[in-house]
């Protein structure tokens, strides 16, 4: 899976509860489960096309195929515009776009 540029970081200590949020209003999915046998979480009710993993108040995002990659990025951004109150996006920059 590859990593997506950008993270969530939630401003209001709750960063569980924003991504089920995003899982469930944007992805489709009707809960967060854990992967079994990683750290990562299902996050698009099985379709395994993005995972998240959720570290303090950091959400990082991965995507199964690159070519998604843009999708999800512009899903999530928007998905934060309407959250500003409690989070926002911090941009990382990938290896392969160095």
């Amino acid at each position: 899976m590859s990593k997506l540029k950008i993270q969530i970081e939630a401003d209001d200590g709750e960063p569980q509860k924003l991504l089920e949020e995003l899982a469930l209003n944007k992805l489709g999915a009707t809960r967060v489960l854990p992967v079994p046998g990683s750290n990562t979480l299902n996050i698009d009710g099985g379709l395994n096309d993005i995972r998240a993993v959720i570290d303090t108040n950091n959400i990082s995002f991965y995507v199964r195929y690159e070519r998604d990659a843009d999708k999800f990025e512009k899903l999530i951004t928007y998905f934060v515009a309407s959250q500003t109150e409690r989070c926002h996006i911090v941009v990382y920059e990938r290896e392969q776009d160095k």
